[in-house]
């Protein structure tokens, strides 16, 4: 069985996004997907600001792999789905696998957290609610 898709959005490819010949330029795949991944952590109720001030463990990247399947250029429309690849004690994985027009993979991207405690900085639990809405999103993605 596949990765769970817990979350879909479309993007676009505009022009910041780019390089010279107006193909995405390859770090930008990375940014994209971690504003993506953003989106649904706000979705959730775990928005990244509340992290970085302190008042939920960090997820810092351990981990980070980018596929290009295609050539990814300005204008082109992508429909992005978030699959979770890892749900552990104290980590979580994030899959974005960017479709173009037809479903064809243009790229993916994994990127693995390691849950780290803010006051103590070392590697905690995920926080109970955090890791609760991510498993309520797979049983509810699983039911349909």
């Amino acid at each position: 069985m596949s990765d769970p898709i817990i979350y879909r959005t479309q993007f676009s490819i505009v022009l910041r996004h780019t390089d010279a010949a107006g193909v995405l330029f390859y770090p930008r795949l990375m940014e994209i997907a971690h504003e993506v991944t953003e989106e649904l952590l706000v979705q959730i109720g775990y928005p990244i600001a509340d992290m970085v001030a302190g008042r939920l463990h960090h997820l810092p990247i351990v981990q980070a792999v980018a596929e290009y399947h295609l050539p990814m250029r300005l204008g082109d429309r992508y429909e992005v789905a978030v699959a979770l690849h890892k749900l552990g004690s104290r980590s979580v994985g994030f899959t974005c696998s960017f479709f173009a027009e037809g479903g064809v993979l243009a790229a993916r991207t994994r990127v693995d957290h390691a849950a780290i405690d803010p006051k103590e900085r070392a590697v905690c639990d995920l926080e109970p609610g955090f890791k609760r809405a991510l498993q309520d999103l797979i049983a509810q993605v699983q039911q349909d």
